[in-house]
C-alpha cells in the first residue's frame, strides 16, 4: 500500500492535464476528440508596468492568477494571452490552475531587452536565448496553445516590411529548437498592425510561405480609435489573409471611457466575429485590456480595476463582454471531416512585390562563433556599452564617436533587401560594437572611441573548434558556417552552439521526466523486494524438503506409510500433493497478489488532477502598457 500511495503522489505532482489544441488548415481543433476550438481569449496584462521599465510576468504570480481565473471563467474566457514570461521563474501553479478551469495560454517571448517588433532590425542570440527560455519553461503545460515571437506592422509599411526576415529567422530557428527538445509540436506564431495596403497581404505570405520558417498563425491587431473595433475591420482581415491559409486569430476591444458620460460598450463587434461567414477563416479574437493600460500611447481603463490590496472590481464593461461571450454558438466542424487547403503562398520579394525584403534569412545566431570572435580581438567595448542599443552603423552615418569611411564592415553588415547578412550580425549589441571598433582601431585610430572602447593586452589564438568556425567564416566575417565542428580527439569535446541545438541538450529535467523517474525507482524498488521474498522462500522450503528427507531415513515405513498406504485407505493422497505444491513460491496466492503490485496499470487518458496549493501575496496598484 505504501508504494502504491508513492505512486499516485508522483502521478498527482504532474499537474493538471488538458486536450492540446492543435491547428489543421486555418483552424484549431481539440487534439483528441476532433471538436473544433473557437478562441474566446483575452489580454492577461501587457506585460509592463505604465512608466516604468519593471516587467510583470503574470502566470508567474499564483495567488494573482487564481483570483483571476475566477473572473475568466465568469466571462467564458477559454484563452489568455500574455506577453512577458520570466524564464528563470516558475510558472506551474497559475499554468494548472488555469488548465483545471479549462482556459489555454498564448504567450509572448520577449523581454523589454530582448524581443522582436516592429522597431527592431536584429535576430541575435541573446534574444534568441531569451526566448528559448520562455520555451523551456512552459513547453511541458498541456494548455499552452501557442508561442507568439512578436509583432510587425505600423505607421511606415517599407521600414516594417524590412524587418519581417528577421521574425521569419525567429519563427525558423524556435520551431527547429522545439523539435530539437523533442517537445509536443507547439505552434509558434506572429502578430502585424496591418495598415491594409497591399504591404499587408504580401507581408502575410513572406512569413507563412517557407517550408521550414511559416507562422503557424497570425495574429492581426484591429484599432478601435473611437468606440469598440470597427465591424468593417474584420470583413478587411478575412480578404487580406485569405491567402495565408493559417488561423486568423485578430486582437480587438473597445475605447473605455470614465466619467459621467460614460457609456459602456456593448461589444456588438463578438457576435460578428464568431458568426457562420468569419468563423470559417477566423478562428477567434482576443479582446484588449482586462486592466488599465496604454493603447496607441492612450491611457485606457481596464474591464476590472485592481485596489491597493488587490482586490479585484469588475465594471460595466465587463459584465457587456461577459454577456456577449456566454451567448456565442458559432457553427463548427470536426477535424476528421475537415479537409485543410494545400496551396502554400508564393514567397513575395523585390523586385516584383512592393514588399521590399529578400528571401533569403538572417543566419542562425552561434553563440560559440562569437566567443571565438571576442577572443581574438585586440580593442573591445567598455561594460558602458554592454546590454545598449548602440547601432554601429547608424553611428558610423553620425561620424561623432565612429568613423568608418576607411573601414569594410562587412562582418557585422545587415541589409533585409538584399539578403545580405555578415557572419557575426548575430551576435550580442557589444560583440558587434567590439568587433567595429577592433576593425576601426586597425586602420590606425585609438582604441578609446569617446571612452566606449578599451584595448585588450594579448587576444587569445584560435584552436580546435574556435579555429574551425572562424576559418569558415574568414578574417573579415564574410563567409557563412556551412558545417558543425566535430571532436576527433575526446568524445566529450564541446560541440558546436550552432542555433537551436545550442541549448537542445541544456535545460533542467521536465515535471513529466521527474515524475517518469519516480516511477521508475518505485518499480524497481518493488522488484527488489519480491526477489528477496522469493529468494527468502525458497530457502525456507529447502529446509523443510531436507527436515522430510532426515525424518524419512530415520523411520521409512512410517513415510511409506504416510505418503502410499493412506491414500488407499481415506483417498486424501492427492490433497497431500496439492498441499506440497502449493508451498511452492511460484504458485503462492498471496506472492501473485504482491507481484501484480509490481505492474499496476495506468490509465493514459488524460486526466484532471488539483492543481498545487497558491501561495497568497499582497499586490499594489499598477498600470499596463500595451505591446503595440
Amino acid at each position: 500500500m505504501y508504494f502504491l500511495a508513492l505512486i499516485l503522489s508522483l502521478v498527482t505532482a504532474v499537474g493538471a492535464v488538458v486536450d492540446p489544441i492543435i491547428i489543421k488548415g486555418n483552424r484549431l481543433f481539440y487534439q483528441t476528440n476532433g471538436t473544433q476550438f473557437f478562441v474566446r481569449g483575452l489580454q492577461y496584462g501587457a506585460g509592463q508596468v505604465l512608466n516604468s521599465e519593471a516587467q510583470i510576468d503574470r502566470i508567474a504570480d499564483a495567488s494573482s492568477c487564481q483570483r483571476d481565473i475566477e473572473y475568466f471563467t465568469k466571462a467564458n474566457i477559454n484563452v489568455v494571452r500574455v506577453y512577458f514570461i520570466d524564464p528563470t521563474r516558475d510558472h506551474s501553479a497559475c499554468m494548472n490552475a488555469l488548465a483545471d478551469a479549462g482556459i489555454y495560454v498564448i504567450a509572448g517571448l520577449k523581454d523589454h531587452s530582448n524581443h522582436l517588433d516592429w522597431e527592431d532590425r536584429s535576430w541575435n542570440r541573446a534574444t534568441m536565448a531569451q526566448f528559448t527560455g520562455a520555451v523551456d519553461s512552459l513547453a511541458e503545460f498541456s494548455n499552452l496553445l501557442a508561442f507568439s515571437i512578436g509583432t510587425t506592422g505600423g505607421d511606415n509599411d517599407n521600414n516594417s516590411a524590412l524587418r519581417a526576415p528577421f521574425l521569419a529567422a525567429a519563427v525558423r530557428d524556435i520551431k527547429k529548437y522545439i523539435s530539437g527538445k523533442k517537445y509536443r509540436h507547439i505552434p509558434v506564431g506572429w502578430g502585424t498592425r496591418p495598415s491594409w495596403s497591399d504591404v499587408t497581404g504580401q507581408e502575410a505570405a513572406y512569413m507563412t510561405c517557407k517550408s521550414d520558417a511559416h507562422a503557424d498563425f497570425i495574429e492581426p491587431s484591429l484599432r478601435y480609435d473611437r468606440g469598440c473595433t470597427d465591424l468593417a475591420l474584420f470583413d478587411k482581415a478575412v480578404e487580406y489573409f485569405k491567402d495565408s491559409k493559417k488561423p486568423i486569430i485578430v486582437q480587438h476591444g473597445c475605447r473605455l471611457e470614465t466619467g459621467k458620460d460614460f457609456d459602456p460598450p456593448s461589444f456588438n463587434q463578438v457576435k460578428k466575429l464568431y458568426n457562420t461567414s468569419i468563423s470559417e477563416s477566423i478562428a477567434g479574437g482576443i479582446v484588449v485590456g482586462y486592466i488599465e493600460h496604454l493603447y496607441y500611447a492612450i491611457q485606457h481603463p481596464g474591464l476590472v480595476s485592481i485596489d491597493e490590496r488587490g482586490n479585484v472590481q469588475a465594471g460595466e464593461a465587463f459584465s457587456s463582454l461577459s454577456m456577449a461571450l456566454v451567448t456565442l454558438k458559432p457553427s463548427s466542424i470536426n477535424m476528421f471531416e475537415y479537409s485543410q487547403p494545400t496551396a502554400v503562398p508564393r514567397c513575395p520579394g523585390p523586385p516584383s512585390s512592393q514588399l521590399n525584403s529578400s528571401v533569403a534569412l538572417p543566419p542562425v545566431p552561434n553563440a560559440k562563433l562569437c566567443t571565438c570572435m571576442m577572443d581574438t580581438l585586440q580593442c573591445v567595448s567598455t561594460t558602458a556599452v554592454d546590454g545598449l542599443n548602440f547601432n554601429v552603423f547608424a553611428m558610423c552615418k553620425d561620424s561623432t564617436i565612429l568613423d568608418c569611411r576607411e573601414t569594410d564592415l562587412e562582418g557585422i553588415q545587415i541589409d533585409s533587401q538584399t539578403g545580405i547578412y555578415g557572419a557575426f550580425s548575430g551576435c550580442n549589441r557589444s560583440e558587434v560594437y567590439s568587433w567595429a571598433v577592433n576593425k576601426i582601431s586597425q586602420s590606425g585610430g585609438s582604441c578609446n572611441f569617446n571612452g566606449t572602447a578599451e584595448p585588450r593586452p594579448s587576444p587569445v589564438r584560435s584552436v580546435g573548434e574556435c579555429k574551425f568556425l572562424l576559418d569558415q567564416v574568414g578574417v573579415d566575417g564574410e563567409g557563412t558556417l556551412t558545417a558543425s565542428f566535430t571532436p576527433t580527439a575526446t568524445p566529450d569535446a564541446n560541440k558546436s552552439q550552432e542555433g537551436p541545438s545550442e541549448t537542445t541538450k541544456s535545460g533542467s529535467l521536465s515535471i513529466g521526466a521527474k515524475a517518469g523517474i519516480g516511477l521508475g525507482a518505485c518499480v524497481v524498488a518493488i522488484a527488489v523486494l519480491l526477489g528477496i521474498l522469493f529468494l527468502l522462500r525458497r530457502l525456507k522450503q529447502q529446509r523443510k524438503d531436507q527436515s522430510a528427507m532426515s525424518t524419512s531415513a530415520q523411520n521409512p515405513q512410517t513415510n511409506v506409510e504416510e505418503y502410499i498406504g493412506k491414500p488407499e485407505m481415506d483417498g486424501t493422497g492427492s490433497d497431500v500433493h496439492k498441499r506440497r505444491a502449493s508451498e511452492l513460491p511460484g504458485d503462492e496466492g498471496g506472492v501473485e497478489a504482491q507481484v501484480g503490485l509490481g505492474f499496476l496499470a495506468v490509465n493514459q487518458s488524460p486526466v484532471e488532477l488539483p492543481p498545487e496549493s497558491l501561495v497568497s501575496g499582497r499586490h499594489s496598484h499598477i498600470v499596463e502598457s500595451g505591446e503595440r
